[in-house]
């Protein structure tokens, strides 16, 4: 829900989103789950400074130029919900699979959490060792 207010110089729009979902993630396209609920607080000014270099405060980043006489809460809120998702989602890796005929991959380096450099050299070599045979 938001609160929408005219202040001087512009509208004041405040609230919170509320969503939750799921994102592909982008190792595997496994579904990765998410909840947010964020406050949303923007000031769309109804005129901008008038300068060749302007600087821009903390309070200066959270305002837009007011384009037009409607504002869109529903662009507002998908906004503010496109910049609270996790750009690169990860879905939590248990173990990695290595294919039948690669060679002995040792447990230690079925690694949780992210694919480390261990794992991908672990791989590499089984694939060479394949290779030669």
């Amino acid at each position: 829900a938001f609160d929408v207010t005219r202040e001087a110089g512009g509208i004041r729009i405040a609230g919170r989103i509320a969503a939750s979902g799921s994102q592909a993630c982008v190792a595997s396209g496994e579904p990765v789950p998410f909840v947010h609920d964020e406050p949303v607080s923007l000031l769309l000014l109804e005129t901008l400074p008038d300068a060749s270099e302007i600087e821009l405060g903390a309070a200066d980043l959270d305002s837009e130029p007011l384009l037009g006489d409607t504002v869109d809460l529903g662009e507002i809120a998908a906004q503010a919900l496109g910049l609270a998702l996790d750009p690169y989602p990860r879905a939590a890796v248990v173990g990695i699979a290595i294919p039948v005929g690669f060679g002995d991959v040792p447990a230690s380096l079925l690694v949780p959490g992210t694919v480390g450099s261990a794992v991908a050299g672990a791989i590499a070599a089984a694939l060479a060792r394949s290779r030669r045979r």
